[in-house]
C-alpha cells in the first residue's frame, strides 16, 4: 500500500483498509445501536499504526441530527439486526448522531474524504453516501480531526488513557450483546 505525499491512498487502498477494519474481531459491527465512538477510535487508531497514515490526514466524521433532544432521533437506519431492549428491536436503529473514521482517497475527481463505516456499508463511502444512509437531510456533518472520541470529547495525551480503555470495555459489552444475539461469533 502507498500513501501518497498529500496523504491520500488509491481507491483500491482504500477498500483493503476498509476490509481489514470490517474484518476485525473485536469491533461488533452488527451491533448499530450503540457504540460508534468506541468503533470508530479503534479503527482510527489501527488505521494510523498499521498503514503509516499520519494522524494529520485522519479524520472523523460527525452527524447530528435535526433534533433538539435526545427522545426523539431522527437519524435512522433499517436494520436486520434486532436486539430487543434497544432502538433496533423494531428494525430501525435511531440516533441522534453518529462518529467513524475517514480517509483522504484519490478518486476520478480529485482526492475526497471517504468514511470508513463497516456498520453502515460494504465500502468506503464519501461524505454525501455516508449521510444520506442516515434519512435525515437536515442533519449537520462535520469533519473533525483524528482526535475525537465523540462529537464533544477530544483525545488528549492526558486522557488518551480513560478512552483507550473506554472503548475496548465497550467493544467488549457490546460483542456480548452481539454474541447472544447471535449475530457475531
Amino acid at each position: 500500500m502507498q500513501v501518497n505525499q498529500d496523504g491520500s491512498v488509491s481507491y483500491a487502498d482504500a477498500t483493503l483498509i476498509f476490509d481489514d477494519m470490517a474484518n476485525e474481531a473485536d469491533i461488533p459491527f452488527n451491533f448499530k445501536d450503540d457504540g460508534c465512538y468506541a468503533r470508530s477510535y479503534l479503527m482510527g487508531n489501527r488505521i494510523v499504526e498499521r498503514y503509516g497514515i499520519n494522524p494529520d490526514d485522519m479524520f472523523k466524521v460527525t452527524i447530528l441530527d435535526r433534533s433538539p433532544s435526545d427522545s426523539n432521533p431522527t437519524l435512522t437506519v433499517p436494520t436486520d439486526k434486532m436486539y430487543p431492549g434497544f432502538s433496533s428491536e423494531d428494525g430501525t436503529v435511531n440516533w441522534t448522531w453518529h462518529i467513524a473514521p475517514a480517509i483522504k482517497v484519490q478518486t476520478p475527481n480529485g482526492v475526497e474524504i471517504m468514511v470508513i463505516d463497516p456498520s453502515l456499508s460494504t465500502h468506503p463511502l464519501s461524505v454525501d453516501q455516508w449521510e444520506a444512509l442516515m434519512n435525515d437531510p437536515q442533519s449537520n456533518v462535520e469533519i473533525k480531526d483524528h482526535s475525537w472520541y465523540t462529537p464533544w470529547d477530544q483525545v488528549t495525551p492526558e486522557n488518551k488513557p480513560f478512552f483507550d480503555d473506554h472503548a475496548q470495555k465497550t467493544m467488549e459489552e457490546y460483542m456480548r450483546y452481539c454474541q447472544e444475539a447471535g449475530y457475531c461469533q
